[in-house]
């Protein structure tokens, strides 16, 4: 093989691998999205890139994409790892994912124990049954209630949401959460 075809087959198969394990990645992206795990999705989201297979491909782009996706995937095997281990409800390492503002790998018990309470918070405001009228108003409301009790058992286990009074991830995912519960999104 001519040097010239070595460095060909060297681009179009990392930009092959990248095209390909992209669509992987996207299918993670898409299993977070549907069950609401935005920390996660965001986790996912983080590490995409444009990757193309034909003769306008980066192979060091298409490299430093293989190591971000690499990175993205083995944090979420730790923290798959570690919500078996530690036996966590998914739904309550999801809401505490959501509390920290990003995806975890290590789950403390006053963690677990907060967010655990914000999961209750939210079953107790939730209306019973589907007979309830559902509007916008009674959404905002309930959300902006559920974020209150939130933000006070935080407080009461030592997790402060906001620093200086500006936009809070966390506060938006537990928001955004809690009316897509209510179904209101």
């Amino acid at each position: 093989m001519k040097l010239e075809n070595l460095k060909t087959a060297i681009e179009h198969g990392v930009c092959s691998l990248a095209a390909a394990l992209d669509v992987c990645r996207q299918e993670q992206l898409k299993k977070a999205m549907e069950c609401g795990n935005m920390p996660l999705q965001d986790h996912f989201a983080e590490c995409s890139v444009v990757a193309r297979r034909d003769a306008g491909c980066s192979v060091l782009d298409s490299l430093n994409y293989l190591e971000r996706l690499y990175a993205a995937v083995s944090f979420a095997l730790e923290r798959e790892a570690a919500i078996s281990k530690k036996q966590i409800d998914q739904r309550v390492a999801m809401i505490a994912d959501m509390m920290m503002g990003e995806s975890q790998n290590d789950y403390s018990d006053e963690l677990i124990a907060c967010a655990s309470e914000v999961s209750d918070i939210a079953d107790r405001l939730l209306p019973p049954g589907k007979e309830h009228q559902k509007s916008k108003a009674d959404c905002r409301k309930t959300a902006e209630r559920f974020v209150a009790e939130a933000i006070a058992c935080m407080d009461h286990h030592g997790f402060a949401l906001t620093g200086d009074g500006g936009y809070s991830l966390p506060l938006a995912y537990l928001q955004a959460w809690m009316e897509g519960r209510w179904g209101c999104l």
